[in-house]
C-alpha cells in the first residue's frame, strides 16, 4: 500500500473578493523536494527547488504576486476597463500568468482549481448548473483581448476549459520546468485564466459568490542525474494534491468535495459524512489519493486501485475528527468484472461486495460499482487505505478499461502510447497470438501456456514490447517446444523484453526460415531453457542482450547429436547442401554486462554458442563484463563451435570452413573450433 497524503497545510496566495479568490497551496511531503510561494512570500525551499507565481501588471510586465496584494480580477490592466468585483451574465475577465523556476533543481508542476461556496453558489451546483465557467490557457502571454469573445477565449484553451463546480480538481497536469538542467535559469511558462458568466444565468443568482483558489504545486522532476541514471526521483509525488476544507455545521453532517488524483471519469471524490464530532464550525481537512494499477508498483494480484482517506481538523489547538458513517463516491477504473472493496487483512480483514443495485441501496458492506462509468459508492466508518479488487487480468491505459482476457485486451490495444497491465498471472491453454504492435506491463506477473509455444508473434514489422513479465511455458511434450516464436510472416518485427523472464523446455526464444530481419532486445532479464536459450534460423537479424542472463541447460538423453548451444545461429543445411547460407546467415549478435550460462546434467556438450549448419556471415560480439559460465562457475568461453557439416549425397558427410563469422569476446577475435561429425 502506498503513504495517504496527511498533514496538510495551504498557504493562500491572492484573494478573489466576493467573486474570486486566487491562492496558492503548499503542504509538506514525505521525503520528495517541494515548494510553493504564498501571499505572504513564505516559501518551503527545500534544497534549490523554488517556483514563483508572476502575474502581468502592466508597465511593469511580470511581477511576482507572492505578495498578496489582492482580488487579482481587481487589477486594471486585467479588468479591462469594467468594474472587477461585480459580476453579471455575459461578463469575462482574464488574468495572464506565470509560473518561474527560481531554483537550481528541474520540476514538474500542477494547476489545480479549488472551488468553494462564499454566498449562495452552492445553490447552483446542487441545481446541477454552474453559472460560471473557467479557461486555462496554455503558453498565453499578455496580449489585447478587448476585441475577443468568450467562444474565442475557449477556442484557445483547447481542453482545458470547465465549469466552475464545487470541489478541488486538475486543470493543466504535468508541467515541466526543465531548462536548468540545459544552463537557462528563471525559466517561466506562461498561461492566462479566463473567467466567464454564463448568459443563461438567471435572477436567481444574483448576490451569490463563489470563492476560486488556484493551486500550484510542484516536485521534482525527472532530469538530473546519479550514479543510475536520471529515475531515482521517478516517483516523486506532489504535495497536498487532494485536500479540501469545510466547516462543521450544528448538524453534524455535511459533504466535501476533494479531488481523485488521477482523474478518472470524474475529477473529484465526494464524501458525505453523518455525525461529525467535532467542535461546530471546526475547520475540517479530507485528504484524498485515488491510485490506479498503473502508479502503484505495490499492488498484489488483482488489485486495481487504491482510495486513501484521511480527516483532520486545522486551527490551534483543533482536536482529531471523527464521525458515525461516511458515503464515499469516486470513480475507479471502468469495466470491472466482480470488484470488491477491502480493508485490512488477515482476520481484520473488511470486504465489501458491489452488489447494490443502485447508489440508494448501499449500506453496511454493500457498495454500489457503475461499469459504464466506473462510479464506487460505498459506506464506512472509519478512513484509511481501501483496495478495490476484480476478477479482471488486463488493464487497458487508453481506455481506462479492464479485460478478463488478455487477447481482449490486445485487440483493445490503443497503439503506441498505450500500455496493457497485468492485474494477475495469466494461465493459457492455446497460444497467445500477436498480430499487432503491442506493450505488455506484467507488473511482475506471469503468462504460462500449455501449449507447445508461449507466444507466437505472426505478423510483420510489428513492435513488440514487454515489461517486467514473467513468460513461461507450462507445456509437458517431450520435443517442439517454445516460450516467444517468431513466425515465418514476422519479418521486420522487434521484440523488447525489459525486466522479463522467459523459459522453456527446449528453446526459450525461437525464430524460424522467413522471419528476417527482425529485432530481438534482452535487458534486465533472464532467457532460459532445457537447451537453446535463443535459437534463430533467421537472416540479416539483430539481437542485444543486456545486463541479463541467457542460460542454456542440457537436461536431454544422453546422445552426440543432444549436443547443443545456449546461442544458436543454423542454416538447416544438416541434410541439404543448398541451405549453406540461405538461414541463420547476417545477424548480428551484442552482449553486454551479462551471464551465459552453457551447462549439461549428462555427458551431453552444451556449448555456449553454435553457429551450424551452414550459417555464414554472423558477428558475436561479447563485453568484458560479461561472463561465460557453466553452473560451476567455470570459464564456458572457449566451449563454442562455428563451422557446418552437411549430409548432401550418398549419406557422405562434407565439412566446410568457418564461412565468414566472427567472434570478439573482451575486444579480442576468438579462433575457432572446428566441430566436424568424423
Amino acid at each position: 500500500m502506498t503513504k495517504k497524503m496527511s498533514a496538510k497545510r495551504a498557504l493562500i496566495s491572492s484573494l478573489l473578493v466576493m467573486a474570486m479568490c486566487f491562492t496558492m497551496l503548499v503542504g509538506s511531503t514525505f521525503a520528495w523536494f517541494t515548494d510553493s510561494v504564498t501571499s505572504s512570500g513564505n516559501r518551503i525551499l527545500s534544497g534549490t527547488l523554488d517556483i514563483d507565481l508572476l502575474m502581468y501588471k502592466g508597465d511593469a510586465g511580470y511581477v511576482s504576486i507572492a505578495g498578496g496584494s489582492g482580488d487579482i480580477f481587481n487589477e486594471a490592466e486585467v479588468a479591462q476597463n469594467s468594474t472587477a468585483t461585480l459580476w453579471e451574465p455575459g461578463k469575462t475577465q482574464v488574468a495572464f500568468l506565470g509560473v518561474k523556476n527560481e531554483g537550481s533543481l528541474a520540476v514538474k508542476y500542477n494547476i489545480l482549481l479549488n472551488i468553494s461556496d462564499i454566498a449562495g453558489y452552492a445553490s447552483m451546483v446542487q441545481n446541477d448548473f454552474a453559472a460560471l465557467e473557467y479557461a486555462i490557457i496554455d503558453g498565453q502571454q499578455y496580449t489585447d483581448v478587448s476585441g475577443m469573445s468568450w467562444d474565442a477565449v475557449k477556442a484557445l484553451a483547447g481542453n482545458n476549459v470547465g465549469d466552475v463546480m464545487l470541489g478541488q480538481f486538475v486543470t493543466a497536469q504535468n508541467g515541466q520546468l526543465d531548462e536548468i538542467v540545459n544552463g537557462t535559469a528563471d525559466e517561466t511558462q506562461y498561461f492566462a485564466l479566463a473567467v466567464h458568466m454564463k448568459e443563461t444565468a438567471g435572477n436567481e443568482f444574483q448576490n451569490a459568490g463563489v470563492q476560486i483558489d488556484m493551486t500550484v504545486i510542484a516536485t521534482q522532476l525527472s532530469k538530473e542525474s546519479d550514479s543510475f541514471g536520471i529515475d531515482y526521483d521517478a516517483n516523486a509525488k506532489f504535495a497536498s494534491a487532494a485536500s479540501t476544507t469545510a466547516v462543521v455545521p450544528a448538524s453534524r453532517n455535511m459533504t466535501i468535495s476533494a479531488a481523485a488524483t488521477p482523474a478518472t471519469s470524474e475529477t473529484s471524490t465526494v464524501v458525505e459524512f453523518t455525525g461529525v464530532d467535532a467542535d461546530e464550525n471546526a475547520q475540517v481537512v479530507l485528504n484524498v489519493e485515488t491510485e490506479n494499477v498503473i502508479n502503484n508498483a505495490g499492488f498484489t494480484a488483482g488489485d486495481i486501485a487504491q482510495v486513501s482517506l484521511s480527516l483532520e481538523t486545522v486551527g490551534a489547538g483543533a482536536a482529531d475528527v471523527t464521525f458515525t458513517s461516511a458515503k464515499v463516491t469516486t470513480y475507479i477504473s471502468k469495466g470491472l468484472t466482480n470488484p470488491t472493496v477491502t480493508y485490512g487483512e488477515g482476520a481484520s480483514l473488511e470486504t465489501w461486495t458491489t452488489s447494490a443495485a443502485n447508489e440508494a441501496a448501499v449500506a453496511g458492506y454493500v457498495a454500489y460499482y457503475d461499469a459504464d462509468t466506473g462510479k464506487l459508492v460505498f459506506v464506512t466508518t472509519h478512513f484509511s487505505d481501501y483496495t478495490v479488487k476484480s476478477d479482471d487480468v488486463a488493464y487497458v491505459e487508453s481506455e481506462d478499461k479492464v479485460y478478463t482476457s488478455i487477447n481482449d485486451a490486445i485487440a483493445a490495444f490503443g497503439g503506441s502510447d498505450d500500455t496493457i497491465y497485468l492485474l494477475k498471472d495469466v494461465n493459457l491453454n492455446n497460444v497467445l497470438l500477436i498480430d499487432k504492435s503491442v506493450t505488455i506491463n506484467g507488473k511482475g506477473h506471469e503468462i504460462t501456456n500449455t501449449a507447445n509455444r508461449v507466444i507466437r508473434i505472426t505478423t510483420s514489422n510489428l513492435d513488440v514490447r514487454f515489461y517486467n513479465t514473467k513468460i513461461i511455458s507450462k507445456c509437458t511434450a517431450t520435443s517442439d517446444v517454445r516460450g516467444i516464436s517468431f513466425d515465418g510472416a514476422s519479418a521486420g518485427s522487434k521484440l523488447l523484453l525489459d525486466g522479463c523472464t522467459v523459459s522453456a523446455s527446449f528453446y526459450a526464444i525461437n525464430a524460424v526460415t522467413g522471419a528476417d530481419g527482425i529485432e530481438i532486445t534482452v535487458k534486465n532479464g533472464t532467457v532460459a531453457a532445457g537447451w537453446a536459450a535463443v535459437n534463430l534460423y533467421s537472416n540479416n537479424s539483430t539481437f542485444i542482450v543486456e545486463d541479463s542472463t541467457l542460460s542454456g541447460l542440457n537436461d536431454k538423453g544422453e546422445n552426440s547429436w543432444n549436443n547443443f548451444n545456449t546461442i544458436t545461429f543454423d542454416s538447416n543445411s544438416l541434410s541439404n547442401a543448398a541451405n549453406i547460407g540461405k538461414y541463420g546467415s547476417g545477424n548480428t549478435l551484442s552482449i553486454k554486462n551479462s551471464v551465459v550460462n552453457a551447462s549439461s546434467e549428462s555427458g551431453n556438450t552444451q556449448y555456449w554458442l553454435g553457429i551450424q549448419y551452414g550459417a555464414l556471415n554472423n558477428s558475436v560480439t561479447v563485453d568484458s563484463a560479461t561472463r561465460i559460465v557453466n553452473n560451476n562457475g567455470e570459464d564456458m568461453s572457449g566451449v563454442f563451435k562455428v563451422g557446418y557439416y552437411c549430409n548432401y549425397k550418398n549419406g557422405s558427410w562434407t565439412y566446410y570452413e568457418n564461412g565468414s563469422n566472427s567472434i570478439t569476446i573482451g575486444g579480442v577475435e576468438m579462433d575457432f573450433y572446428k566441430y566436424s561429425a568424423e
